[in-house]
């Protein structure tokens, strides 16, 4: 099962390892929310003075590091990998106040664990839309996050089928978009991937599927 985590990290912390999040060694032994994390738990990296760098999937179980990964910040580190699923630019970080979702104190925390709901209304708030609904929904989060799923550029978007042509390792990706993936009545052939938001096609889908509710929320 999926949790959810508030990490509070700073900025220049993101720009020395934006692939890590840590804590040190002897602070992260004292730290059993740290510790508690998982591998596949998402997060939001959040960079003191109400700045939310993004949101983030854990890809690692902690582990030891002796290397000095943080500059002025000597000494050995226990350390999560983690890789984007949405970042804000840089110049202009999202804003959130953790106290509007719950959260009465971040003092002297690192991993605060968010209940699902805390999670959505802040991933809602840095992404700057809800989950979607409908089609037209799932066009708008691909578009926000469909760099960080490996995709280069949206090639081309056009009223017939398939709906888009997205550049993936160099190749042209033919997606059609569909809420839920059970929708999708065109000829397979024609596709090379269905986004949606739920898949309910699962094992049945003649074409691969990328659900976008399991990249934001985990299983």
């Amino acid at each position: 099962m999926t949790n959810y985590w508030l990490i509070i990290h700073d900025l220049p912390s993101y720009k020395q390892h934006p692939d890590k999040i840590g804590l040190d060694r002897a602070i992260a032994e004292r730290d059993r929310n740290f510790r508690t994390i998982r591998n596949e738990d998402r997060i939001i990296y959040y960079a003191k003075n109400k700045e939310a760098v993004g949101i983030f999937k854990v890809v690692s179980d902690l582990y030891p590091s002796d290397r000095e990964l943080w500059e002025r910040k000597a000494g050995e580190y226990y350390v999560y990998d983690i890789e984007p699923i949405y970042v804000a630019p840089m110049e202009k970080p999202c804003e959130i106040d953790p106290k509007i979702y719950g959260i009465k104190s971040l003092q002297g925390r690192t991993a605060v664990k968010l209940e699902r709901e805390q999670y959505k209304n802040i991933k809602s708030r840095i992404l700057g839309m809800d989950d979607p609904t409908s089609e037209n929904g799932v066009i708008s989060l691909f578009s926000k996050v469909h760099q960080f799923l490996g995709f280069t550029f949206i090639k081309k978007m056009q009223s017939k089928f398939p709906d888009c042509i997205a550049v993936k390792k160099r190749k042209d990706v033919r997606v059609e978009f569909e809420e839920p993936s059970s929708q999708f009545n065109h000829d397979p052939k024609g596709c090379d991937l269905i986004v949606c938001w739920e898949d309910d096609l699962g094992s049945t889908a003649q074409v691969k599927v990328l659900e976008l509710k399991e990249i934001i929320y985990g299983h």
